[in-house]
């Protein structure tokens, strides 16, 4: 049913822009932003029609944040704010915790009106976020002049990437990830005049959105994508203030979470970690051959023969697309 009903949405939205009949046939837009949508229906058909379970193996989504969104839901059901975990020691903060991601707007709504909340709401939490990151690059490179097939190429590149996919069972990184074209997308808007005193609060709100995500390494990761894009944009008179505005306003909206997270932070075991145990995981400079060969070092754990986790670091979306890129 909810399928049905976004199909439903979708046609007569994009009937509506159609009889409309503005002289930038948005409907056109509208029908390859559903071509996005469909693709991902048929790229998670065994989990919406024959019972599959994802990720294989359930990994992190099934040990690690099935059970804290899960905890947040029954909390939330009984009426209650879950500041604090009574099952985890002797207790722990919970909302602190900024891998709770309890101030997320999308897990408030599917913890909120899931009932109950079970493990296929995991997943459809995971699959809407796949669903939202095709337009989104869709709308982004509309927006710097492509055509609709090659922002619908744009929106398959970005959502089914080696990064969006290996990190599904990690979906607070999903969940901050997606974000990242829609951020780009307001902030271009911004410098180029569109509507300032609009996109670049919008910047600063869909950059708080991302932080409550959960997932503070990559929401660093966006900032330093934007900085980068600044620093390519030029106009830095006018593009450096707008940047700092938005990220200032997502800094004020997001303090419910960074202030509490900066106190844990202060009390966990890892505010003494040394920088070899933090950087452990990092990408050797010979990884960066698995950006045009990824399975160089190795397809599995038992044939792989690098230094490092494939899975933290796989970052392969194909050599077609950097090709077309360039």
């Amino acid at each position: 049913p909810p399928i049905l009903i976004a199909v439903a949405i979708w046609v007569l939205l994009t009937a509506i822009v159609a009889r409309a009949g503005t002289k930038r046939a948005h409907h056109l837009d509208l029908i390859a932003i559903g071509g996005l949508a469909a693709a991902n229906v048929a790229f998670f058909w065994q989990v919406l029609f024959d019972g599959a379970v994802m990720p294989n193996g359930g990994g992190d989504l099934a040990s690690f944040l099935y059970p804290m969104y899960g905890f947040a839901s029954q909390a939330l059901h009984a009426g209650q704010l879950p500041l604090w975990n009574p099952y985890l020691f002797s207790g722990m903060p919970f909302q602190a915790d900024i891998q709770s991601g309890l101030f997320y707007p999308l897990n408030l709504i599917f913890e909120r009106l899931a009932r109950p909340f079970n493990y296929h709401t995991m997943e459809w939490l995971a699959m809407v976020h796949y669903a939202l990151a095709g337009p989104f690059a869709y709308l982004l490179a509309r927006s710097l002049g492509a055509s609709r097939v090659a922002g619908f190429v744009a929106g398959l590149v970005w959502m089914w990437s080696g990064f969006m996919v290996a990190q599904l069972g990690h979906l607070n990184m999903v969940e901050v990830a997606v974000w990242l074209p829609l951020e780009l997308l307001l902030l271009r808007l911004a410098i180029a005049g569109v509507r300032p005193r609009l996109t670049v609060p919008l910047t600063g709100v869909v950059l708080a959105v991302a932080f409550f995500a959960g997932h503070t390494q990559l929401f660093l990761y966006e900032l330093l994508a934007l900085a980068l894009f600044v620093a390519f944009w030029g106009q830095y008179r006018r593009s450096i203030p707008l940047l700092a505005i938005g990220v200032a306003t997502a800094a004020v909206l997001a303090a419910v979470q960074i202030l509490p997270s900066l106190e844990l932070t202060r009390l966990s075991l890892r505010s003494g970690i040394s920088y070899q145990d933090s950087t452990q995981y990092a990408l050797a400079p010979a990884g960066l051959l698995t950006l045009l060969v990824p399975h160089f070092f190795g397809e599995t754990s038992q044939n792989y023969w690098g230094s490092w986790t494939t899975t933290e670091v796989l970052g392969y979306a194909g050599i077609l697309q950097l090709i077309l890129a360039a």
